[in-house]
């Protein structure tokens, strides 16, 4: 779900760091109708 996932994107941003979605490597997006999170890949900056 997306607050499974936000505070630890928020950590990782700070540190220079990317949590996209997958495929399509665009940044996650929040506050969405469907809550639940589809495949998403953390990326080292």
């Amino acid at each position: 779900m997306e607050w499974d996932t936000a505070a630890a994107q928020a950590v990782l941003e700070a540190a220079g760091s990317q949590v996209l979605k997958y495929p399509e490597n665009k940044p996650m997006d929040y506050n969405r109708e469907d809550i639940l999170n589809g495949w998403f890949v953390a990326k080292a900056g």
